[in-house]
């Protein structure tokens, strides 16, 4: 979930759609698009985010901070 601090993120960005242990398969849904690892990614890109990438929301808009995620895997207890 996305905090209320980045009003230029959209509560709808993109959807993971699939997941598994080398990454997740994104549809971007949000106007202004996607960076990851710095490329752009623009509304209705599909790509394949890897684990240790990471995803910048909101880039394009600098009148709002921009919501940056990081794809980890957790250890298995």
């Amino acid at each position: 979930m996305i905090d209320r601090r980045h009003e230029g993120v959209s509560g709808h960005h993109l959807d993971i759609v699939e997941l598994d242990d080398s990454g997740a398969d994104v549809v971007v849904h949000g106007d202004n698009g996607v960076l990851v690892d710095g490329v752009p990614h623009s509304t209705g890109a599909r790509l394949r985010w890897k684990a240790g990438e990471t995803m910048v929301l909101g880039a394009s808009m600098s009148e709002h901070p921009v919501c940056t995620l990081l794809l980890a895997r957790t250890e298995a207890r």
